[in-house]
C-alpha cells in the first residue's frame, strides 16, 4: 500500500498534469480527463508490477494471490486519482500535501501498529484515510478473506476515487483561473 502511494507521488513528479505541446485549445475538464488517462495507465501497470514483485521476487506467501494483484491495481488507481487531483489543482502545493498525507496515513492507518494502540489523534482520523482500507484489504488477500470486511474496504476505496474524481472535475477550471496568474509570475 505504501509503495503504491509513493509511486503515485513519483508519477506526478515525473509527468505534468498540464496539457503541453498540443496544437488545439482544450477545456480544463478535457485536460483533466485526458491527462489522467496517461496517469491511470501508468498506475495500473505500477499496481500490477508491485503485486507481482511481492509475489515472485519477494516470495510473499498469501492465501489469495489473484485478489492481491487485483487489489494492488485498484488501490494504485485510487491513489493515483487522489494524488493527481491534488497536483492538478494545487500544483507544487498538491505534491507537498500528498507527501504530508503519506506521513499521516503511515501512522493513522494501522499499517505499522494496530490503530487501537496509537494516539487519539490517529484513532480519530483512521476512518478517513484511504490507507486504512488499503492495508486492511491487503491483509485480507494475504491472510484470508472475510468477504463482508473486504466489501467494505473496496466500497470505501471506490468512494475515495469518485469523491476525488468529482473534486478534480468540478474544481479544475476554478483552480486554473486562480493559480495561472501566480504560475506565470513564477
Amino acid at each position: 500500500t505504501l509503495c503504491l502511494w509513493v509511486g503515485a507521488i513519483v508519477l506526478n513528479a515525473l509527468l505534468s498534469t498540464k496539457a503541453k505541446n498540443i496544437d488545439f485549445a482544450c477545456t480544463p475538464w478535457e485536460e483533466f480527463v485526458g491527462k489522467y488517462l496517461l496517469f491511470v495507465s501508468a498506475a495500473l501497470l505500477q499496481g500490477l508490477l508491485a503485486a507481482l514483485g511481492d509475489i515472485f521476487l519477494l516470495g510473499i506467501e498469501m492465501k489469495d494471490p489473484v485478489l492481491f494483484v487485483q487489489l494492488s491495481m485498484l488501490y494504485s488507481l485510487v491513489f493515483s486519482m487522489i494524488v493527481y487531483v491534488l497536483v492538478s489543482l494545487l500544483r507544487n502545493v498538491g505534491k507537498a500535501l500528498a507527501v504530508f498525507l503519506l506521513v499521516i496515513q503511515i501512522g493513522g492507518s494501522g499499517g505499522t501498529f494496530p490503530v487501537e494502540v496509537t494516539p487519539a489523534f490517529f484513532q480519530a482520523i483512521h476512518p478517513f484515510l484511504p490507507f486504512s482500507y488499503g492495508v486492511n484489504g491487503m491483509r485480507q488477500a494475504v491472510f484470508g478473506v472475510t468477504f463482508a470486511t473486504l466489501k467494505t474496504d473496496i466500497h470505501m476505496m471506490l468512494i475515495f476515487f469518485v469523491l476525488f474524481a468529482l473534486i478534480g472535475f468540478f474544481c479544475k477550471a476554478p483552480a486554473n483561473r486562480w493559480l495561472d496568474p501566480f504560475t506565470q509570475k513564477l
